[in-house]
């Protein structure tokens, strides 16, 4: 049985059976192995990297911003100053977006809405490896 080299969608080549390079290629998870292929794969994944790089920048940059500013809410309070309502990451995010900054509040990694006045530093993951920290201060009105 005749043997091919083939190139995986994660970079590594394999030397596999015609049969199953066939399959593989078919399949959407291979390409055949050829060294024009190769100095393309490791082009793209070169300007892969460049690309993560400058997101990763313009990430760190921001978070430098972020950790500046201080956000802070009135709230309307009942007995033993208990919060009517509550404070999410959406409440949070439009704050942001009234100072200029545009986070998805899918970012803003609050574990539970805030019920109680007081203090609070909030995470926000704006790149995989970058997570920024904000000031939220509730107060009563």
């Amino acid at each position: 049985m005749k043997k091919v080299k083939v190139i995986m969608n994660d970079g590594k080549i394999l030397e596999v059976k015609y049969g199953y390079a066939n399959y593989l290629i078919k399949m959407g998870l291979a390409q055949m192995y050829s060294d024009a292929k190769m100095k393309e794969i490791e082009y793209q994944k070169k300007v892969l990297l460049e690309k993560q790089e400058r997101q990763k920048k313009k990430a760190l940059e921001l978070k430098s911003k972020l950790e500046k500013e201080k956000i802070s809410f009135l709230v309307k309070v009942g007995e033993d100053d208990r919060m009517y309502g509550s404070i999410t990451n959406k409440d949070i995010a439009e704050k942001l977006k009234e100072k200029g900054y545009d986070i998805d509040r899918k970012s803003i990694l609050l574990e539970e809405p805030i019920r109680a006045i007081g203090s609070y530093t909030i995470p926000i993951k704006l790149h995989p490896e970058v997570i920024a920290e904000i000031k939220v201060k509730v107060e009563k009105e």
